[in-house]
């Protein structure tokens, strides 16, 4: 199933996807309690998308999941991505759930490194507030 295609109104999908970025466990404590939680980026050939791990699934999932690895992923929450926490160009985002499975997949071919995003110097003044962009110089 193609990252592209993924909507909260579908519940039965699984996706190929490498993870291009696995983040450090973070903690967090409130008035409403304390946990942990971790984040990856996945991409495949259709598009990118933000996965969010909290407690239960960060001790289940963390130590097993590699940067630059292939996994089969079924089985989160598909949500309205919250673009104040992630630069992915997905309207969606991903979170992990009991029922979450993440699988090794041996198979790496056509599934891409890395999407950049190239934006020419003298376009900047044209990227909106607080946009991200590639640049090489």
């Amino acid at each position: 199933f193609p990252i592209s295609s993924l909507n909260p109104y579908q519940n039965k999908w699984t996706i190929r996807a490498r993870v291009t970025k696995k983040s450090d466990i973070r903690t967090w404590s409130n008035a409403r309690g304390e946990g942990k939680l971790f984040s990856l980026e996945l991409m495949d050939e259709s598009g990118e998308i933000r996965c969010t791990g909290f407690t239960e699934s960060v001790d289940k999932f963390f130590t097993t999941i590699e940067q630059d690895k292939i996994y089969y992923i079924s089985r989160c929450v598909l949500k309205t991505a919250n673009k104040q926490y992630t630069a992915i160009k997905n309207d969606y985002e991903m979170t992990m759930t009991n029922d979450t499975t993440i699988v090794r997949c041996e198979d790496a071919k056509a599934v891409p490194e890395l999407k950049l995003n190239y934006t020419n110097l003298a376009d900047l003044e044209n990227v909106e507030k607080d946009g991200f962009v590639d640049v090489i110089g």
